[in-house]
């Protein structure tokens, strides 16, 4: 099994617990301040992290403009996707939104091969089309468009969000993939929480007050947005990011788990079937 395997998993995990704590925190405010919550309590952790890679022997990367633009453009469609993600929530089951979400995989897998030329194997074309089935099996019957049409446009901009940190990661030549994957993300964290930290100065009901008086949720999903983002821009550094975004389909069992047993939801058998279609194809993909 290649380390990016492993990675990514960790990432899936991660990616679970930050967005049910964003979940958990919508109830007290908007998309705007949930979203802002992801970035502005993972900054500090991100110049420790530079830090801790530095004292382990490893060298940062030095970057360049086409860097700086990529991690530019990754930062602020990862912005657009999450609040779309967060506005689900008032929609949909937690399980629900998180799988709509998750068109993101076939997704990267389309905008890749068309835009970016990353190329898939036989196998990982199989994968990303039994996660595509197992997806268009969550898509409403009789139920609301318009929140489908919102995860499907989130899925589209996480996907781009993926591929052009791999484009920033690759404008630092060749530099260690955790160096290079730290970079990034410390860069996207900085533009993110100034972009919005500036639209929230601009918003009705305070929301930094908000923020600070329920700095216990806020803070853990900025802690694991922070563990899950190093481990997807680890994970995109190593392997193509179709790749990682169909095997990142396991957290679709895992946010069912985590809807029954905390927010006491309850899904269709259809939807039941579809998320265990998705995680099959999680397992052809680890295996490409």
């Amino acid at each position: 099994m290649e380390l990016w395997v492993p990675i990514t998993l960790f990432a899936a995990a991660m990616q679970t617990v930050r967005t049910g704590w964003q979940k958990a925190l919508k109830t007290d405010m908007d998309d705007y301040a949930v979203t802002w919550a992801r970035f502005g309590f993972a900054l500090p952790l991100a110049p420790l992290y530079l830090v801790l890679l530095v004292a382990s022997g490893l060298a940062l990367p030095v970057v360049n403009s086409q860097f700086f633009t990529a991690a530019a453009i990754a930062g602020v469609l990862q912005i657009i996707a999450t609040i779309m993600l967060v506005a689900l929530f008032s929609r949909r089951e937690f399980a629900v939104c998180t799988a709509f979400s998750k068109t993101e995989a076939v997704q990267v897998a389309l905008l890749g091969s068309l835009f970016f030329g990353e190329d898939l194997s036989l196998l990982g074309m199989y994968g990303v089309a039994l996660g595509g089935i197992g997806i268009a099996l969550m898509l409403p019957r009789g139920g609301s468009w318009q929140t489908a049409a919102i995860g499907i446009c989130s899925g589209t901009a996480f996907a781009l969000t993926g591929l052009f940190v791999r484009q920033a990661i690759f404008a630092l030549g060749d530099a260690d993939p955790l160096a290079a994957a730290a970079m990034t993300l410390a860069v996207m964290l900085l533009l993110q929480t100034l972009l919005l930290g500036i639209v929230l100065c601009f918003r009705s009901g305070a929301p930094f007050r908000r923020l600070w008086q329920a700095r216990g949720h806020a803070l853990a999903v900025g802690v694991s947005g922070f563990l899950g983002s190093i481990g997807w821009a680890t994970a995109f550094a190593l392997t193509n990011p179709a790749y990682v975004k169909t095997l990142a389909q396991v957290e679709l069992p895992l946010a069912y788990v985590l809807g029954r047993t905390v927010f006491r939801e309850k899904l269709r058998p259809l939807e039941i079937i579809a998320m265990s279609i998705c995680a099959i194809a999680a397992i052809v993909v680890a295996f490409v």
